[in-house]
């Protein structure tokens, strides 16, 4: 088992700009760690799936057990990203 202590990378961009070779646009998540070195996930969409119903079902628990005003920008946040989600993958599964 691996001792080591799990690098803490933080989120910085999604990045649509690049094409796989068959045409389809790749979707890259960029992270950052503290000493500045950038890390990329170019997940598959069964990962954003679950990724997504599983952000979404503790936003559902958190919501109802932290008082309104801690939650506005997040679940602000959420629904841009639900929507953005959305938008992306449900346009390109239709073509």
């Amino acid at each position: 088992m691996d001792e080591r202590k799990p690098i803490a990378i933080k989120f910085m961009e999604i990045d649509t700009s690049g094409y796989f070779r068959d045409g389809r646009i790749v979707l890259r998540v960029v992270f950052r760690d503290e000493k500045g070195r950038l890390y990329e996930w170019v997940p598959r969409w069964e990962d954003v799936k679950n990724l997504y119903i599983e952000a979404r079902r503790v936003e559902e628990i958190n919501t109802k057990t932290k008082p309104v005003y801690f939650n506005e920008k997040k679940q602000e946040v959420a629904s841009e990203l639900a929507g953005f989600l959305n938008k992306f993958f449900m346009a390109r599964r239709t073509k």
